[in-house]
């Protein structure tokens, strides 16, 4: 058993062959989402590895009102989808063809939920720096939105192989 695992590690993580499987378990890993992957440890690294779900581009996360201010129109409320690595913003429900505005979140350097306002606003940060900031409704869309947002962002930026590695040598 302990050589197949062995093998496994060295051929997942392009370990050395003199580097051995002593220990696994299960281990949480948070950044900006929570993750459930296996800790293992060999005789001359740490190594964390978890399964990502897989990005659905055609499905649609989320839906709702958001309000989104901006420095010439000051407040505009939109009809908001979130589906798969896509925010895009309407100028009502039952008008879903043209949207005003789309983000792709492989874009989004950030993405901050901010104590103002009831902690109903949270702000994405584009990598050209363009900041869009969105109003919603309650404290708790604001979170939701934000969560949701964040798990899809992180999803998308490891969407090509589904995994999460992270190997720490041992000195």
């Amino acid at each position: 058993h302990r050589s197949n695992v062995t093998k496994k590690l060295q051929e997942r993580f392009d370990l050395k062959d003199n580097d051995n499987f002593i220990y696994d378990c299960t281990a949480w890993i948070l950044k900006d989402v929570l993750i459930q992957g296996r800790i293992f440890l060999t005789t001359n690294h740490l190594l964390f590895y978890a399964l990502l779900p897989k990005s659905s581009d055609g499905d649609v996360t989320m839906t709702g009102n958001l309000n989104v201010r901006s420095r010439l129109k000051g407040i505009t409320r939109y009809w908001c989808i979130l589906k798969g690595t896509i925010l895009s913003l309407y100028t009502s429900p039952s008008n879903i063809y043209f949207p005003v505005l789309t983000i792709d979140l492989r874009n989004v350097n950030d993405i901050e939920h901010e104590e103002v306002e009831e902690g109903k606003v949270f702000t994405l940060t584009i990598k050209n720096k363009h900041k869009f900031r969105f109003i919603a409704d309650s404290k708790n869309s604001a979170s939701t939105w934000y969560k949701a947002l964040t798990r899809q962002r992180f999803t998308a930026n490891f969407a090509s192989n589904n995994a999460l590695k992270i190997v720490i040598p041992m000195a």
